[in-house]
């Protein structure tokens, strides 16, 4: 999973962010990016589209 999280950030797709409620666990957000790709993919692989992510 690490590599895979570690792929998503390179490209640019994820960012990932300290967790307030466990320290040891980073909490893995969509970026822009990643919510257009997940647009375009998503309902071609079943997956749930109109994710967006969340303003900081």
């Amino acid at each position: 999973m690490r590599e895979t999280v570690e792929r998503l950030e390179r490209d640019g797709l994820v960012e990932r962010g300290p967790n307030p409620a466990d320290r040891r666990a980073p909490l893995v957000r969509l970026t822009p990016d990643g919510a257009a790709a997940l647009d375009h993919v998503g309902p071609a692989r079943g997956l749930r589209g109109g994710a967006r992510p969340r303003p900081r």
